[in-house]
């Protein structure tokens, strides 16, 4: 089923071969930047996968109304992202909105110049949406629920896991239920992994096959309650309240109430220069049930053994948070890095570190701050 489905997609392109258009690298910054041959190179590479992938095993294929692809070259604008309280403070990686009767699909080339194989991930979720909204246009495509938008997207492109441990972690840090962030569901704007959690659970209880059904339905413009209703058995509102209670499980299997309250514990004891916390920490993220926390901790007991001046200790805890996949602390931990390379005399590792956070995260004012600082340290 998947090749002739394959060919099919194939077929419909060469037909269709107009409403494919190149990666159109855009003015700014970085067009001249020599590391965008390649990241642009990749970029063809993974829309080429994505939309087979999508066609032979989803049976998704892209729609009449045209998608123009583009890297993005200029600098940061830097803002003061906002959490809104339950989620980690957002960077965008990518976005796909409509233009005049096209669709555009965005990538900041700054933010892969570094590790274009990166990229992949973010060009199958991209093109997700742009197969949809391709398919639908605006009015419809914009009626569907937030949750479907982000949380297909997610699921297909294999970051749902990574956004949902993301989102526990964060919660647990500040002290909140780890479950915290499935609040959003009941707003306009639920968070990506809240998002994730109940395209997972629909995932699970109808399976693949019936799954790619319902979102070939609802690409074709069926109603999508009524689509829901006929292969989950429920209507939107039951399938969003069912899966919340099957994330809240999820949840606190993975991390029990009396696992975070000893984190929160522990925590408290290391910013208190407790000699005896950083052993007690790093035992209880070994725990496979507590791997969740692991790059938070790695942070916090690297921020330790930088303050104490043990700088190698310190990048070794950097590289574990960094190992850990998702950006929960990635710009302070390559800042971080940075200053603790630096003061072991690996200047260009550290020069190299401090470029990735201002080009991946320097629409953060503090990031944005911090490394000019650095940077300026280091001239003289």
């Amino acid at each position: 089923m998947n090749k002739i489905l394959s060919v099919v997609w194939l077929l419909a392109s060469l037909g269709e071969s107009a409403s494919i258009s190149a990666w159109d690298v855009m003015p700014g910054r970085y067009c001249d930047d020599r590391r965008l041959t390649r990241l642009r190179a990749t970029c063809v590479e993974g829309r080429e996968a994505a939309l087979g992938h999508l066609a032979g095993d989803w049976g998704l294929v892209l729609g009449r109304l045209p998608v123009l692809w583009q890297l993005e070259t200029s600098d940061a604008v830097q803002s003061t992202p906002q959490a809104n309280g339950t989620t980690p403070v957002p960077f965008e990686l990518g976005r796909t909105s409509f233009g005049h009767n096209r669709v555009t699909v965005i990538l900041p080339a700054r933010k892969f110049l570094q590790r274009p194989s990166t990229v992949k991930a973010v060009v199958l979720h991209e093109t997700v949406h742009a197969v949809f909204a391709s398919q639908l246009g605006r009015r419809r495509y914009q009626a569907l629920p937030q949750w479907f938008h982000e949380g297909i997207a997610l699921l297909i492109s294999g970051e749902g896991k990574a956004a949902w441990r993301q989102e526990i972690a964060y919660a647990v840090f500040q002290e909140r239920p780890a479950d915290s962030f499935l609040a959003s569901l009941r707003s306009s704007s639920p968070s990506p992994a809240a998002a994730y959690c109940v395209v997972h659970w629909l995932h699970r209880r109808v399976g693949q096959k019936r799954l790619a059904r319902l979102l070939r339905s609802i690409a074709a413009g069926q109603d999508f309650d009524t689509v829901l209703r006929r292969t989950a058995g429920f209507g939107t509102d039951q399938v969003r309240d069912l899966s919340v209670t099957a994330a809240r499980r999820a949840v606190r299997e993975t991390l029990s109430v009396q696992q975070q309250a000893r984190f929160h514990e522990l925590h408290r004891r290391l910013r208190g220069r407790d000699p005896s916390a950083a052993a007690a920490l790093e035992s209880f993220v070994l725990e496979s049930t507590h791997g969740v926390l692991a790059e938070t901790a790695h942070y916090l007991l690297a921020k330790a053994a930088f303050r104490g001046e043990r700088h190698d200790d310190a990048i070794s805890h950097l590289r574990g948070a960094l190992s850990v996949r998702g950006p929960l602390w990635r710009p302070e931990v390559l800042l971080l890095l940075a200053r603790s390379q630096a003061a072991t005399g690996q200047v260009e590792a550290a020069r190299r570190s401090l470029q990735e956070a201002q080009e991946v995260f320097g629409e953060d004012r503090d990031v944005a701050a911090e490394a000019r600082v650095l940077a300026a340290s280091w001239a003289h």
